[in-house]
């Protein structure tokens, strides 16, 4: 395998998953009708290393900074527009459309609900037992004089 990951697993880490779990699946992560088509195109082979000062974003710091990186995006496609191509963004500011999110995914919180569902403690409904009870006494005495009421009713353990 190799740290290598074939190309379904890559879309659905990348893309699926991640739109599962803020809660914008289907409309992102899937390329079906209806849904927002936003594709990228990876050159597999390009290594980048992630800094701050080349990123297009609001902050001077990132969390990424100097982690070398493989995989790099070649062309951008948003709603059938190509927005970015080898390093250079094709679109206005403003173009995008907000997205707005729902809270609690489904993917994630349907799972927790159904775990506890599953974990507590539910009684188990059987009919009372109405056979014959043995009864045992053991009134005889061990060998070493000790009545045998003394006696431990378990093994030993390590921990007495």
């Amino acid at each position: 395998v190799g740290g290598k990951m074939d190309e379904n697993r890559f879309v659905a880490v990348t893309s699926s998953n991640a739109a599962k779990i803020h809660n914008l699946y289907p409309r992102k992560g899937r390329i079906i009708p209806g849904a927002d088509a936003d594709v990228v195109v990876w050159d597999p082979e390009a290594t980048r290393t992630i800094s701050a000062s080349t990123q297009v974003q609001g902050g001077d710091i990132n969390l990424y900074e100097n982690m070398r990186c493989h995989g790099v995006p070649l062309v951008t496609i948003s709603r059938g527009r190509v927005v970015y191509e080898n390093g250079v963004f094709m679109c206005a500011e403003g173009t995008g459309k907000f997205c707005p999110l729902r809270p609690f995914p489904d993917s994630v919180y349907k799972k927790l609900v159904q775990r506890e569902k599953s974990g507590k403690a539910r009684g188990v409904d059987r009919t009372p037992y109405l056979g014959d009870v043995a009864v045992v006494v053991h009134a005889g005495k061990k060998e070493t004089g000790t009545p045998l009421a003394d006696t431990p009713t378990r093994p030993a353990t390590r921990h007495g």
